[in-house]
């Protein structure tokens, strides 16, 4: 009974954590916009393979000893905030291009770019960091990384249940994309800006959650 209910909880919170929109859900919404759904599902992908690296090393103690370092997570927080503006800045750049990079797009936006930049954002995010080096334990009663096959159980279970929630976001904003877009340059510029604002946002969520 004890064991349902804690798997409960964790459900839902997971839940919670993950609808709210953060830098995963930025980011993948924003590949969405300029990529389509299905090519945004290697950007989705990039985000899961981060939450499975950092689930993998809070299973084998690591993790601990990381969140045991404050100026390590600073230093990833702050690259990570810097990482979104760099990103906001090259979409502001690109649609200042205009039509030229109608061209262009597909190869600036490769299926390894879209998984890469989405992994490293991922590792860069204190968000992930937090949760599976640092929440996991407390949900199953155990620290100094001890515990580690129920933490990468836990961990898997959580990934699993963010795709889904990954996924919606994306089909709703290429559906959204598509009205906005209609196959002009101005809809592109619009779309473009739109992201730029939304990786703006995440970076300041990153400094100031």
């Amino acid at each position: 009974m004890i064991v349902s209910n804690m798997l409960l909880t964790f459900v839902l919170t997971n839940l919670a954590l993950n609808v709210t929109p953060g830098p995963a859900v930025i980011q993948v919404t924003s590949h969405a916009f300029t990529q389509g759904w299905q090519r945004a599902q290697l950007s989705v992908l990039g985000i899961l393979c981060g939450n499975a690296l950092y689930c993998l090393l809070s299973a084998v103690g690591l993790g601990a000893l990381l969140m045991a370092w404050p100026h390590v997570y600073q230093i990833l927080r702050y690259a990570g905030a810097l990482y979104l503006v760099w990103l906001a800045l090259k979409r502001l750049w690109q649609s200042s291009r205009g039509s030229a990079l109608k061209i262009a797009r597909k190869e600036v936006y490769s299926l390894s770019s879209l998984f890469r930049e989405s992994f490293l954002l991922q590792l860069s995010n204190p968000k992930s960091l937090l949760f599976f080096c640092a929440l996991l334990p407390v949900f199953i009663g155990v620290s100094d990384g001890q515990g580690g096959i129920a933490i990468l159980l836990l961990g898997l279970l959580a990934i699993a249940l963010e795709y889904p929630v990954l996924l919606g976001y994306t089909l709703v904003s290429s559906t959204l994309a598509k009205r906005i877009n209609q196959g002009n340059d101005r809809g592109r510029r619009v779309i473009d800006v739109i992201c730029a604002f939304l990786l703006l946002s995440s970076a300041s969520l990153v400094l100031f959650a």
